[in-house]
């Protein structure tokens, strides 16, 4: 949702009466929306590597992607990845494996996610 309209422009035109979002709470409703997929959404990670320094198509430079390959370390992170050491957890089962951690940090949050932020 976007708005575009000034907040008195939209109370004069509301015969309700309803009181008008501002442009703030509309920023902090779309970001919360925004969170709240991301949190739900199945996470991917792309790498993009040049093929060659020259910026020219067609041409495929060995040298150029192993060293990008090399300073990435993309061989030793899909070596953690096949042996399953690279995963992500929901905030419960996070906090279920973690939770003496949080009484270090201090008194357990009301939800799973406010606590595992704490950790964080």
């Amino acid at each position: 949702m976007c708005r575009i309209t000034p907040a008195y422009l939209q109370q004069a035109s509301n015969p309700d009466n309803e009181v008008a979002t501002t442009y703030v709470q509309d920023y902090q409703s779309n970001v919360q929306e925004s969170l709240c997929g991301l949190l739900q959404a199945q996470q991917h990670h792309v790498l993009c590597l040049s093929s060659n320094d020259k910026q020219t198509s067609g041409h495929f430079d060995k040298e150029v992607v192993g060293q990008q390959i090399q300073s990435m370390a993309i061989f030793e992170t899909v070596d953690f990845m096949q042996c399953a050491y690279s995963r992500s957890q929901m905030f419960e089962v996070f906090i279920e494996r973690y939770s003496f951690l949080v009484s270090r940090v201090g008194s357990p949050r009301s939800t799973a996610r406010e606590t595992t932020e704490v950790l964080y």
